[in-house]
């Protein structure tokens, strides 16, 4: 459910279609995500990598639980996260993820075929 008034609300009614979370995986894994600043990249082989245009370069591990659920470990403390808290949508090529408020969270990006063109 659209929480009424929300930012999710408003991009939903400028025509953004909602990714479903079982395809979150396809659409990542092999791609890389473009936003302003940043570029994150998730390999087949589990390896994710991320790169900001001031130099920073972090790489994490992933994977997808038996229940479909897209996960990572975080690089400073090696703890597991796993999402399906938050929606995706889509659109005119644009992505952006909402928290189940509603809110918009603050990073939206394109993607690009490949991992090794950032």
């Amino acid at each position: 459910m659209v929480p009424v008034g929300s930012e999710e609300a408003a991009f939903v009614a400028a025509g953004a279609r909602r990714v479903p979370d079982a395809a979150r995986a396809e659409l990542l894994v092999g791609n890389r995500l473009e936003g302003d600043g940043f570029t994150v990249a998730y390999d087949p082989d589990g390896t994710k990598r991320i790169r900001t245009d001031d130099g920073v370069v972090l790489e994490r591990r992933w994977w997808i639980r038996d229940d479909g659920t897209f996960c990572e470990q975080l690089a400073a403390s090696a703890a597991p996260v796993c999402g399906g808290n938050g929606k995706l949508y889509v659109k005119d090529g644009r992505y952006r993820a909402f928290r189940p408020d509603g809110s918009a969270a603050p990073l939206s990006f394109t993607i690009a075929a490949g991992t090794d063109g950032d």
